[in-house]
């Protein structure tokens, strides 16, 4: 059976109540092994799953200092690629309890069924900013 947009939606909407649940373990458990994740012109490799869960660990714990309440994800673009690949460009939105917006950006991600679950192979970060994030902390 190949990939479709309803089961990539489906797997975004648990990724960011990983998120929302600001848990790091839960996160890490989206992503297949090895991981790559590209960002600001640089490339970081996690071949093993406890290096993989301390980043995302870091990662939730931004979240949770900025005031993370809420992650919704819009999938943008969708390129399906045979039975088991696909290509997903999605849409961020980080809000806090208020309502108030943290940041919103794009995100790629090569997905991969494996073993009859989606996960993430590699990212690509090209509009998220730590930096602005933590500026802009209440």
């Amino acid at each position: 059976m190949s990939l479709g947009a309803a089961e990539v939606e489906a797997f975004l909407a648990d990724y960011a109540a990983s998120y929302e649940r600001l848990d790091g373990d839960a996160v890490a458990a989206h992503c297949g092994l090895p991981l790559a994740i590209a960002q600001g012109g640089q490339v970081f490799g996690f071949p093993e799953a406890e290096p993989l869960r301390d980043n995302m660990r870091k990662l939730c714990a931004v979240y949770a200092q900025a005031g993370l309440q809420r992650a919704a994800p819009r999938l943008e673009q969708l390129t399906l690629l045979g039975d088991h690949d696909a290509f997903a460009l999605v849409h961020w939105r980080l809000t806090r309890a208020d309502g108030s917006l943290i940041q919103a950006f794009r995100t790629g991600y090569q997905l991969q069924r494996q073993q009859g679950e989606m996960k993430i192979l590699y990212v690509t970060a090209f509009s998220e900013s730590l930096h602005a994030m933590r500026e802009a902390t209440p």
